[in-house]
Order: C-alpha cells, then structure tokens, then sequence
C-alpha cells in the first residue's frame, strides 16, 4: 500500500500508524501533544496513536488554514513546522474524532446513496430497482427517490449477508414485480 510519507529530519517515514507510533517511540522524548490536522487519513492515524497511548490531537482544519496562510511558501515542511508551532503556543481548536463504527456506519451510507445515485442517473439496461425508483422519482422527486433506492439496497445487501445468498447478476438484471 503506497501512503504519503512524513519527513523527519530529511528522513521519510510512512504516513502509517505503526511507521510513526514506531518513530515517536524511537525518538525517546516525553511528548506533550501531537498535532494532526483533521481529514480521511489523520482520523486513521489518530484512533492507532490514541490506542497506542500517545498524546495526539486533531486540529480544526479552518483554523489551521487561516493560521499558516501567511506563510510564504506552502510546503509540507513549512505545514508540519507550522502545526507544530501552533501545538507549542496552545493556539488550536481540537475536533473531535468519531468512533470507528461511526465511521464505517457513515461510509456505508454515503456507499449506498451513491449506488442510488448511479442506478437512478446512468443508463443501465434492466433492473427492476431502477424503474420502482424511476416511478417514485416521477411522484415524490429524485431527492426522495435516491434516499429511498439507498434504503432498499440496503435491505437488499443486509437480507444477502443473513442468509448468505450470493449475488446473481442474471436475477438482478430481470424486471422485479413493482410495488409502490
């Protein structure tokens, strides 16, 4: 897996939990607190450093940016220099991190509300989920439709993983009976 790496002093280090849990250890230093600023990655890499027992903070991704702004050159170098003048000085605004499940909860919802989208607004040939969600479009508008789309493969998928039934690409292109 390719991540983007951090530099320390000249060296790169993986963008990866354990790379730098394993480097802040090797430093051997008391650290008073570790700045990240919030997004997909540092979320990952905060709930592995906070498991590992590392003081680690998510910082507000706003104010970081009006923060550094004025810096004249914008390098990763100069972000992390700044982040961490920003952690010495006490000048941040923690986020707070979601669990986890949270995450994944909010990942699988944005997965099926896409799939709704892309059922409802790309040409696909058959498929009954297509023409209910077509005719409830038409009676209650797209929003509702692709939310309602978005519920029903879920049920769909939920139904698939209890009984373990496989996916069958030949039932799933034939009309299904509608039901309104």
């Amino acid at each position: 897996m390719w991540t983007a790496p951090a530099r320390s002093c000249g060296r790169r280090i993986a963008s990866e939990p354990a790379a730098l849990i394993g480097w802040f250890a090797s430093l051997g230093l008391d650290l008073a607190r570790i700045g990240l600023e919030a997004g997909p990655l540092s979320q990952w890499l905060y709930a592995a450093m906070k498991e590992a027992g590392l003081a680690v903070e998510l910082l507000e991704t706003r104010h970081v940016r009006i923060a550094l702004k004025t810096m004249p050159v914008k390098t990763d170098r100069n972000d992390a220099r700044g982040i961490a003048q920003l952690m010495r000085l006490g000048w941040f605004r923690p986020v707070y991190c979601k669990s986890m499940a949270a995450q994944e909860t909010r990942a699988l919802l944005t997965a099926l509300y896409e799939a709704a989208n892309v059922i409802l607004t790309r040409p696909v040939k058959g498929g009954g989920l297509n023409s209910w969600a077509m005719k409830l479009a038409k009676r209650a508008g797209m929003k509702k439709a692709k939310v309602a789309l978005a519920r029903k493969l879920g049920v769909i998928l939920h139904r698939m993983w209890i009984d373990g039934t496989p996916f069958d690409a030949r039932r799933a292109a034939c009309p299904a009976p509608t039901a309104a």
